[in-house]
């Protein structure tokens, strides 16, 4: 299995996180989590049955690219 192909199906297989989840993992408010998805500036998200999901490893990856920034991105 190529290195693409294992990155598809470990995307598909990963726990999907709910903005409580996001915002108490990076210990902000629930508000602030909405904004940075209106604005586009927070982690990747999508939706699900009509609620918000996160892949974690969306997440890690905002979090590398902003520390690399030196914010949000």
């Amino acid at each position: 299995m190529s290195e693409s192909s294992t990155s598809t199906l470990d995307n598909r297989t990963e726990s999907l996180l709910i903005v409580a989840e996001v915002a108490n993992w990076l210990g902000i408010a629930e508000g602030t989590l909405r904004y940075w998805r209106h604005t586009h500036r927070g982690p990747q998200s999508f939706s699900v049955g009509g609620g918000v999901r996160y892949r974690p490893s969306d997440i890690e990856a905002w979090l590398e690219r902003s520390a690399k920034q030196g914010g949000d991105s």
